[in-house]
């Protein structure tokens, strides 16, 4: 495999991991002897049927990534940076980590829909710790934008009148807290 190869594949994981549904470019459909011009045409037909675009670290200096970055504002899709990203999916382990060492709950018990108190409240420690992160938790956990918001609106609430939440959201806030004493943040 080339540099090009895995620099797409490690994009792909990316995206995948963080909850998207990659479509890569180097998986066009095309012999890679076809012209460079039919290859970024399949390119920019796949671009539209996305919702966004994830820019590589070097996107600046490929041609092909610049037009589809063009290409992408223009329809007013979303545009992620390769850097960012992968800053995003460390700060979700992280959180995903430390409800885990908490509550003994793994990402995928609270992020489905059960209706089990302790994954609620899962779920809304979760939430919460991606808006201090500036994270997007509607990517993560599979829910309409409202019932984000209402997670979000249920944190402070339930930290004034719930001691089993408040006690379960301090453990996770402890942890995480702890990490970041541990790198000497």
């Amino acid at each position: 495999m080339n540099e090009v190869e895995q620099k797409f594949g490690r994009a792909e994981w990316l995206l995948e991991d963080i909850g998207f549904c990659p479509v890569n470019p180097l998986k066009n459909g095309l012999r890679r002897t076809c012209s460079w011009e039919r290859h970024i045409a399949r390119d920019v037909e796949l671009l539209l049927e996305c919702d966004g675009i994830l820019l590589l670290n070097d996107w600046n200096d490929s041609k092909g990534a610049n037009i589809e970055y063009f290409i992408a504002k223009m329809q007013g899709l979303t545009v992620l940076h390769e850097s960012v990203a992968a800053r995003e999916r460390e700060a979700t382990a992280k959180i995903q980590n430390a409800i885990l060492e908490a509550t003994g709950m793994t990402f995928d018990c609270y992020a489905t829909k059960r209706r089990f108190r302790d994954s609620f409240f899962a779920r809304v420690i979760f939430t919460h710790h991606c808006r201090k992160n500036d994270i997007d938790a509607f990517r993560y956990i599979q829910r309409d934008r409202t019932m984000i918001y209402h997670y979000l609106e249920t944190y402070e609430n339930e930290m004034k009148n719930n001691k089993n939440f408040r006690n379960m959201a301090m453990r996770v806030e402890d942890i995480l807290r702890g990490d970041l004493e541990n790198k000497g943040g």
